[in-house]
């Protein structure tokens, strides 16, 4: 029987999504910007899954805009804020260790016009607040920081950034990537003081291709893809009403997120996990601080190339990653590790296992044994 820990990368569909999709696309197909009966019941579907994001987050309705996934939710709540400001230069702080679609967006953001800084975390891949109160210029416009790091779990102080930002001006707009976070943490955004906050439905078992952005006032962004009136005029293109469908099932399992804890469950695999790769294969580094998501964990076995193992452990039926499933399979060295300060065999031989609700201790000991057997067999 396989095990699945790479859920960071993405999730099963529920099978209260599946089912959402399907009876969506059987019966409720029509185009929701449509006046008949069939365009009516597809927009009845939009505002349901809005109204249940909103009341999840404790937000507004309103504030809730639906995108293909989290990539262009960030793409929007980055470019969205640049358009919309005449003056120049303008200037963004961020961090290395965002996700690609945040740090290769403002990548290409970067210009005379332009300037992002990139601020570099500790040891531990967390940013410290100070440096972005350091960072901050009379001409910054956006601050860019994630909830939870992809790859190592690290838990971002984003509350504290978001004060630190807010009091240096009012004016500067606070932006969380908050996709790894979602039904894991508490998500609260009136907390952060932030005014875009990027989701995505495939990390809580919704169909891919979902995902939504909270937008604090509309008139803070300028669309990045224009032609109809859709989503307020902020995300043209008729919408994925199935998918959505789908994403508000989703959405519906998931706890009260501002009243939860981390789940105590994903704790608990967690913590096994640690202490029998500790007892089993010691000589293993592990990445991820103690700060961090109930859900992942980054070790490297520094004899070996991660890509190696997880082709080795995918082989006997154990599904992990070596790192963001955006760039896995180009075999780029890992910039957030990079940052941190790994180098050579420990950058080369990271490994990431990310758990869900239905993974149980009895897969840890198997995939463990299976680990040290590979591991052993290869080097």
């Amino acid at each position: 029987m396989s095990v699945y820990f790479d859920h960071s990368s993405t999730t099963t569909c529920l099978p209260s999504a599946v089912k959402a999709v399907v009876e969506t696309l059987r019966e409720d197909y029509g185009n929701p910007s449509s006046v008949h009966k069939l365009g009516l019941k597809a927009e009845k579907i939009l505002k349901q899954t809005r109204k249940t994001a909103a009341s999840l987050l404790e937000v507004e309705e309103e504030q809730i805009f639906f995108t293909s996934g989290g990539t262009e939710a960030n793409n929007l709540a980055l470019r969205g804020p640049v358009k919309n400001r005449r003056q120049r230069p303008l200037h963004i702080i961020s961090s290395l260790i965002e996700h690609d679609s945040v740090f290769r967006t403002l990548k290409d953001l970067n210009s005379k016009d332009v300037e992002v800084t990139f601020l570099k975390p500790d040891s531990q891949g967390i940013i410290d607040p100070a440096r972005v109160e350091q960072a901050l210029k009379p001409n910054t416009i956006l601050v860019s920081i994630m909830q939870v790091n992809n790859e190592t779990g690290a838990l971002q102080p984003v509350e504290e950034i978001g004060r630190l930002s807010k009091e240096h001006s009012g004016n500067i707009l606070f932006h969380v990537d908050a996709v790894q976070g979602l039904g894991h943490l508490p998500v609260a955004i009136q907390d952060w003081q932030a005014d875009l906050v990027s989701f995505s439905g495939h990390k809580i078992g919704a169909p891919k291709g979902t995902g939504f952005l909270y937008v604090r006032k509309k008139n803070l962004l300028q669309p990045i893809i224009t032609g109809g009136d859709q989503e307020k005029r902020l995300r043209s293109g008729t919408e994925n009403v199935a998918g959505i469908a789908g994403l508000g099932a989703a959405l519906k399992k998931l706890p009260r997120l501002k009243e939860s804890n981390q789940p105590e469950k994903l704790l608990r695999l967690k913590k096994y996990f640690l202490q029998q790769l500790a007892r089993k294969i010691p000589e293993a580094r592990v990445n991820t601080p103690r700060e961090s998501a109930p859900h992942i964990v980054n070790f490297s076995l520094k004899k070996l190339p991660g890509e190696v193992l997880v082709n080795a452990m995918s082989s006997r039926g154990f599904y992990i990653s070596s790192g963001s499933a955006c760039h896995a399979r180009r075999n780029i060295e890992s910039r957030v590790l990079k940052s941190m300060g790994l180098t050579g065999g420990e950058l080369q031989g990271a490994l990431r296992v990310s758990f869900g609700r239905e993974n149980q201790p009895e897969e840890v000991d198997r995939f463990i044994a299976a680990l040290r057997e590979e591991y052993d067999l290869l080097q």
